[in-house]
């Protein structure tokens, strides 16, 4: 005879923080001639990278994100073309990422060469314990659920039946490159943030945590708070 059983999903959470930052810096150039467009896109993505490496990043925290050349379509009839080359950088050292992108223009002369910068989500990662303390808090939260659901049944527990983890979903922290476009109903938001930072620049900060949510679904065996033979045998 199958048991019958109780389902119910227990859930927990834990915050990730920002390891890394990841920025991508693209260089665009537009030239009358296609040659020349990709030599001066060539020279100035070595220009950049040497400015990024003068100012104290390395080797393993710049990446080359690719090079395109292309015409508008609307400029399909005309002499030239753009190149675009994309550098992307990922870091632990936010500050210095930062410092060292705010002096990218300032050897940008021609109106023909543009730069810009988008920043990326983030690398997130979560101290060692908080995964199983999670885990440990949803499935105390089932239990708690499913108990009242068989009190209310007049039933009482029996074992785990079975336990399944769901799809872990997470609330954006906000920050550039990982905005939080849906909230999760009514959850609240931790943000690390530096105390008694004064006046100094925001880079000082830390970044924007984000939550992860875990879900357990926990399927309880149940059985009747007082068992037939019992009633039956009241009156002997």
């Amino acid at each position: 005879m199958p048991k019958k059983y109780i389902e119910v999903v227990g859930e927990g959470s834990y915050q990730e923080f920002p390891e890394k930052v990841v920025l991508d810096v693209e260089l665009s150039v537009r030239a009358a001639k296609e040659e020349s467009a990709g030599e001066e896109n060539r020279q100035l993505a070595n220009t950049l990278v040497n400015e990024l490496l003068g100012s104290g990043l390395t080797q393993e925290e710049i990446y080359f994100g690719g090079r395109e050349s292309v015409v508008p379509w609307w400029k399909r009839k005309k002499a030239g073309q753009e190149t675009r080359t994309k550098i992307t950088i990922i870091s632990s050292r936010r500050e210095l990422v930062y410092k060292a992108t705010e002096q990218i223009n300032r050897y940008i002369e021609s109106k023909r060469i543009t730069v810009e910068i988008s920043e990326r989500q983030p690398v997130y990662e979560a101290h060692e314990s908080v995964d199983f303390e999670a885990l440990e808090a949803a499935l105390k939260n089932a239990r708690e659920k499913a108990g009242h659901l068989a009190q209310l049944a007049s039933c009482v527990l029996g074992e785990v039946l079975e336990i399944e983890e769901w799809k872990r979903n997470t609330r954006s922290s906000g920050s550039y490159g990982d905005p939080d476009w849906w909230g999760d109903s009514g959850a609240m938001m931790g943000a690390a943030g530096s105390a008694g930072f004064d006046d100094e620049p925001a880079s000082y900060l830390k970044g924007n945590n984000r939550t992860v949510y875990v879900k357990l679904r926990v399927r309880y065996e149940i059985k009747p708070a007082v068992s037939y033979k019992s009633i039956f045998n009241r009156g002997r």
